[in-house]
C-alpha cells in the first residue's frame, strides 16, 4: 500500500482506535490476500492492540488502511468533532429509508460531508428561505 500523507491527530487518538477497534470486528475491513484471510486480520489485530499512542497508530494506519478506509476513518472523526461541539442537545436523530441514506452518503462520500453536513448544504439553504418567509 502506498504511503499517504495523512495522520491522525493527537487530539483524535482515542475516538480513531475505538472506532478502528469496531471496524476490526468485520473481518472485511482491511484489505485482504485471499488465502491469507484470517492470518493478516489476526497480525493486524494484534498490531492495533500495540498502537498506544498516536505515532504508533498512524503507522498502523498507513499500514494497514488503504484510502478509501482512511477516508472513512477521517469523515467519522469530523463527524464525532461535531457532535461533540454541539452538544449533548445538538443532535437529533431520525429513521431513514435505505434509498434516502444512500443518496446522502453518496453525496457525502463524494463532497466529503457527513449525512448531516450533506442535509444542511443541500437542502437548508435552498428550503428555509421558502418556509422562513
Amino acid at each position: 500500500m502506498a504511503r499517504r500523507q495523512e495522520s491522525i491527530k493527537a487530539q483524535d487518538y482515542e475516538y480513531a482506535a475505538i472506532w478502528i477497534k469496531n471496524k476490526m470486528a468485520d473481518a472485511q475491513f482491511i484489505e485482504q490476500n485471499d488465502q491469507m484471510d484470517f492470518d493478516l486480520h489476526t497480525a493486524a489485530s494484534i498490531q492495533l492492540e500495540k498502537a498506544i499512542d498516536i505515532d504508533l497508530l498512524n503507522k498502523w494506519c498507513q499500514t494497514h488502511l488503504d484510502q478509501d478506509r482512511m477516508k472513512q476513518l477521517k469523515n467519522a472523526i469530523r463527524a464525532a468533532r461535531h457532535r461533540a461541539s454541539k452538544g449533548k442537545f445538538g443532535t437529533k436523530k431520525v429513521d431513514l429509508s435505505t434509498e434516502a441514506w444512500l443518496t446522502l452518503k453518496t453525496i457525502g462520500e463524494a463532497e466529503g460531508l457527513t449525512l448531516s453536513e450533506v442535509i444542511e448544504k443541500h437542502l437548508a439553504s435552498r428550503f428555509l428561505k421558502h418556509y422562513q418567509g
